[in-house]
């Protein structure tokens, strides 16, 4: 065999092995997935996405782009979320899985396990999307579940800062109880905003803003709403995401208590 033949030979070996090496299956990608999350791999679940790749879970709005992304990955390890897939179809490049799944947040509200279906594209090799949805039977367990109704939203709340929650869907933030009352202005700083509930999900929206803050006007931020506290009389807010890192640090920072009236 001449020496040309066998670099031939040699670049051809070279090829089968960096295939073999980098063409996982789908569903293998799938459950590579399931593996990194379970195992809090931040970096090894991010590295199965593609750069442009959504994920459609229960957020009122998808995740796009991996920066969104990693902060829906983050908050899940925050929940001690852990992953059973079940691979039930693959067809090209689309794998079908039934997940099984806990998280420290249903746990709270004895809904153990959830269950539902995975929807996963993939296009050269890396996840293009993913769509989820709850099953029918962990639909009815959390309709039943002891979750914040909009109407116990409304009112004050405080957790060093405070905020009022108003009937009309706007929403004050102050430093200062007295500011709540008050037009948000230098002398009275803090926020307006603009709010929504949809299930469990808070909407909030920038709509004025003066003080000390990095954020401003338009920015979104969503929101899973529970109860907490020994006796469940207080509010907590899990970040979903949020374009206002200050007010998603201040609504998390600890146990919103009622105001009395």
């Amino acid at each position: 065999m001449n020496k040309k033949l066998l670099s031939i030979v040699g670049i051809c070996l070279l090829i089968i092995v960096s295939l073999s090496a980098c063409g996982a299956k789908p569903d293998e990608i799938a459950l590579q997935l399931a593996e990194a999350t379970n195992a809090q791999d931040l970096e090894g679940a991010l590295a199965l996405f593609a750069d442009d790749a959504v994920v459609t879970s229960v957020s009122p709005e998808p995740f796009n782009g991996k920066a969104e992304i990693q902060g829906w990955l983050e908050q899940m390890f925050a929940d001690n979320f852990q992953l059973e897939a079940e691979i039930v179809e693959v067809n090209g490049d689309v794998v079908v899985e039934h997940d099984t799944m806990t998280m420290d947040s249903m746990s709270f509200f004895g809904i153990e396990p959830l269950t539902g279906t995975s929807e996963i594209a993939l296009e050269n090799g890396k996840i293009k999307a993913i769509n989820f949805s709850f099953s029918d039977e962990t639909l009815a367990d959390l309709q039943a579940a002891p979750f914040v109704a909009r109407e116990d939203l409304i009112g004050a709340w405080t957790v060093g800062t405070y905020l009022q929650l108003n009937e009309d869907g706007t929403a004050r933030v102050a430093l200062k109880v007295d500011d709540l009352d008050q037009p948000v202005s230098e002398e009275h700083p803090g926020s307006l905003q603009a709010w929504s509930y949809d299930g469990m999900v808070l909407r909030v929206e920038i709509v004025e803003v003066a003080g000390e803050s990095t954020c401003t006007p338009g920015q979104v931020g969503y929101f899973f709403v529970k109860w907490a506290g020994k006796d469940l009389d207080r509010l907590s807010f899990d970040l979903i995401s949020d374009e206002c890192g200050d007010r998603a640090g201040g609504m998390m920072w600890g146990n919103w208590a009622p105001m009395s009236p």
